[in-house]
């Protein structure tokens, strides 16, 4: 090899350009204070603290009594692995106002954390459910209006009364001062908004009805329609952490002896929109409040 060929005066000088370039990179990068890498940022509660109750849902039991309840204790590890995430519950509730295998009498509600991470959306309906031979008939983006009895708005901010905390309260006095750091509003919760945006998938199935499944997101403090609208958040050059959770909504009925989804896209939306006044609140209080996390309050110097 001729090494005085490849070390010619040309490719010296366009080695150090390159070297020279990527330190003023750097150094731009730190002056602006940009993070490329995100870190980590902890759930405040485990989503299995969700309630099993709150305004007229109840979580629901089957003949012999079982809650419908999946997490990854009892979830096969190849689901898992598709998913991404060990920070997921599906959980089924039923509406205690409703006549039994009406629409919306249960509602399944899948919701999954990610954190630390810039990359697209894993598991989202339009992957997920195709793999099962379904098929996509029309989208859509459906506003919703958030209904919650307690939902106040203070200071450009609105804030819910969750039900989760109460029997939290009772703890030692070390315990409380950290109960207290990570939650310093007690009960209530803070909202990006009063509203937000879903994405409605209407699939069609061989030997199967239409059905809808609705979607969204919180991602890093705000409200997110799609997978697109997360993976830009989390390319935020000023955030030094990241997270987003997908939250999604299964309204069903009964039809035929089966359990089934609904195929009345409007009536979707209504129920959906109704579930999540009540829900919203039970979930927003697991994930981070991205105004404590921007501050420095969150996380607390002794989590991961």
């Amino acid at each position: 090899m001729n090494w005085g060929k490849i070390f010619n005066p040309s490719f010296i000088v366009a080695a150090v350009v390159l070297l020279v370039c990527f330190a003023s990179l750097e150094a731009l990068l730190a002056a602006l204070g940009a993070v490329l890498e995100k870190k980590a940022v902890p759930l405040r509660l485990q989503l299995n603290h969700l309630p099993d109750t709150f305004g007229p849902y109840t979580i629901h039991t089957d003949a012999k009594g079982n809650k419908s309840k999946q997490g990854p204790e009892n979830t096969p590890r190849e689901m898992i692995d598709e998913l991404g995430t060990t920070d997921f519950i599906t959980w089924t509730y039923r509406d205690t106002e409703r006549k039994p295998g009406e629409p919306g009498w249960l509602i399944k509600l899948h919701v999954a954390y990610y954190t630390g991470i810039v990359d697209t959306v894993p598991h989202i309906p339009e992957h997920c459910t195709i793999a099962t031979g379904a098929e996509i008939k029309d989208t859509s983006h459906p506003n919703i209006q958030l209904h919650t009895p307690s939902l106040t708005e203070k200071d450009d901010q609105w804030w819910v009364r969750s039900v989760s905390l109460a029997p939290l309260q009772y703890r030692t006095a070390r315990q409380e001062a950290r109960f207290k750091a990570i939650f310093p509003h007690n009960n209530q919760v803070r909202l990006p908004d009063n509203k937000l945006q879903m994405r409605l998938v209407y699939f069609i199935a061989p030997n199967h009805p239409p059905f809808c499944e609705l979607y969204f997101f919180v991602a890093n403090g705000k409200f997110r329609a799609n997978a697109m609208e997360v993976r830009s958040a989390s390319f935020n050059l000023q955030d030094e952490y990241s997270y987003y959770c997908k939250i999604q909504i299964t309204p069903t009925k009964i039809e035929n002896n089966l359990l089934v989804g609904l195929s009345d896209q409007a009536q979707a939306v209504e129920l959906t929109q109704r579930f999540l006044s009540y829900a919203l609140p039970e979930v927003m209080l697991c994930l981070p409040d991205w105004h404590e996390v921007q501050s420095g309050r969150y996380p607390l110097s002794d989590q991961p």
